[in-house]
């Protein structure tokens, strides 16, 4: 970055150098007397050394010290004057030549230079040819509109020079916050490995790129409604956390939504445009932004998250409540390497925690082990407190298991458990979770579910079951039934675990009634061996 300002502001010394050499030897080849061209010499060596040491000098930064810059221009400036005024009397086409060799000086500015600066050392320059000219050249009419020209000529040269400068500068100050943006992501992101890690180290990177954001949010597509969703954590105004509006938006739904429809970076500078955009939120996400209580967004920006080799996977949304123009249209390029890198770094959590989960997988059922089914009754938790949802838990196994795998051996209980597994899959929704907790037990996480619907899905997986098992060699000979135990989140747990808990302990009260029920069944029917032979008599 400084190197380039470096080389821009010596391609401008250099254009002033090759004309000011043009100019010296065209003036030291006049036809002057010789203690003029020895005057002219002197003064030639005095802008070469000016110029070598405005050059040895640049690490004090001209451009930062206003005096120094005019200082720049102003010296140079009186120099060619003097030059240029012992040479007029016997310099053919002076005018021009006078316009030509400000003109460089003017060029060689600095172009790491503030604007009032800039403007104030060419005026400086403009001013000490308009000196000249009328002190050299006869003012008649046609001179004074030659000068008017020349001064304009040279006026619009400032401004192309300094328009060229604001570039160099804006170049400059992108490429400088985007090896920012790269260092403080590279520091947040580190080793995270997991989608809601990666996403609260990229929100704690934008609060520090963006420290007048209030709220941020990384909003990620639902494969399985599409919908766009916060992985449970957000930016508000007590830092990253879950605590504000956990918002769920179509596609097209938003400021999120239009981002990801519209498919590139967007900004919202006033409260007006954030209103326009937030037109189309459905009634629900209205409800959660008036209860969430964070007040109106009066500037917002956002930029669609883009992962190599594939579409666009959500977006990343900055907004601040506190002030309007909190974003232009020159921090677009810096939110979306912010999002880039989040892209990528979502997507190999991603492809990380697919192969987590397949490896976490039950070997013999195929379905979510114990340690991953706490991840996802966790998650489903959290989303059922975020829109104020339910959870249904069943907790179910195999009767009498332990007397298969004794009496059959153990190739016969996998067997079992295997034909149970694809019962489960058979009987349960596509956003529902089947997983074997251990032994013989399983359970079946019905996101949404009531007691109710719940108890109907155990009902249907008993039946299914009990059917699949009559038509066994194997299993319909061994007499295995099921027995299910239910609980719903909140209605009768407060957290993930302890629902898990709760269905558990409805699933050891059905195993004693099952008990109790069997054992009267056996009573009644030794009752009834005993009684039969009286029977037998009193009929005969």
């Amino acid at each position: 970055m400084e190197v380039r300002a470096g080389a821009s502001r010596l391609y401008g010394v250099a254009a002033a150098v090759v004309v000011g050499t043009a100019a010296l030897v065209r003036v030291l080849t006049l036809p002057l007397a010789p203690g003029l061209l020895a005057l002219e010499g002197c003064l030639s060596l005095a802008i070469v050394g000016f110029v070598i040491a405005s050059l040895r000098l640049d690490r004090v930064t001209w451009g930062n010290r206003g005096a120094l810059l005019v200082l720049y221009a102003l010296a140079p400036a009186l120099l060619a004057s003097v030059g240029l005024r012992i040479a007029a009397p016997v310099l053919p086409d002076y005018t021009m030549f006078a316009v030509l060799v400000f003109a460089a000086i003017i060029v060689s500015v600095d172009v790491a230079a503030p604007p009032r600066f800039a403007f104030a050392a060419g005026a400086v320059v403009i001013a000490v040819f308009v000196q000249l000219w009328l002190s050299t050249v006869a003012t008649s009419g046609t001179e004074i509109a030659s000068l008017v020209i020349a001064a304009v000529l040279l006026a619009g040269l400032e401004l192309v020079v300094v328009a060229h400068r604001d570039r160099v500068r804006s170049r400059v100050d992108v490429e400088g916050m985007l090896g920012r943006v790269y260092t403080v992501m590279g520091r947040h992101l580190g080793t995270e490995r997991d989608v809601t890690s990666v996403v609260t180290a990229v929100l704690q990177a934008c609060t520090e790129i963006f420290p007048e954001a209030t709220y941020g949010a990384v909003m990620l597509l639902d494969e399985t409604d599409g919908l766009l969703k916060a992985p449970g954590v957000i930016l508000g105004t007590e830092g990253v956390g879950s605590n504000g509006p956990m918002l769920e938006l179509a596609p097209d739904e938003g400021l999120a939504g239009s981002i990801v429809a519209g498919g590139h970076a967007t900004v919202w500078p006033t409260a007006v445009d954030v209103s326009s955009a937030d037109a189309s939120l459905r009634e629900a996400n209205r409800v959660r932004l008036r209860e969430a209580g964070t007040g109106y967004i009066r500037s917002a920006i956002g930029a669609p998250l883009r992962p190599l080799g594939g579409g666009i996977i959500g977006c990343v949304l900055l907004a601040s409540h506190r002030q309007e123009h909190a974003w232009t249209a020159a921090d677009i390029p810096i939110l979306q390497a912010i999002a880039d890198e989040s892209a990528r770094a979502i997507d190999r959590a991603r492809r990380h925690e697919a192969d987590v989960d397949q490896a976490l997988l039950d070997s013999i059922t195929g379905l979510v082990s114990h340690r991953q089914l706490l991840n996802v009754v966790g998650k489903e938790v959290s989303r059922a407190a975020r829109i104020e949802g339910t959870v249904a838990i069943i907790f179910s196994d195999l009767d009498d298991f332990k007397e298969i795998n004794d009496a059959w051996g153990h190739d016969a209980g996998n067997r079992v458990l295997a034909m149970y597994a694809d019962v489960l899959r058979g009987a349960l929704r596509r956003e529902d979770t089947a997983a074997r907790y251990g032994g013989d037990e399983f359970v079946c996480v019905l996101p949404g579910a009531d007691h109710e619907q719940a108890r109907a899905v155990a009902e249907r997986i008993q039946k299914q079951f009990a059917e699949g098992a009559v038509d066994d060699p194997v299993v319909g000979t061994s007499n295995a039934s099921v027995s299910y135990g239910i609980a719903v989140y909140p209605d009768d747990a407060a957290t993930a675990d302890a629902v898990i808990v709760a269905a558990d302990v409805q699933l050891i009260q059905a195993k004693k009634q099952r008990a109790q029920a069997l054992t009267g069944r056996a009573r009644s029917r030794s009752r009834i061996r005993v009684d039969e032979p009286v029977e037998r008599v009193d009929a005969s």
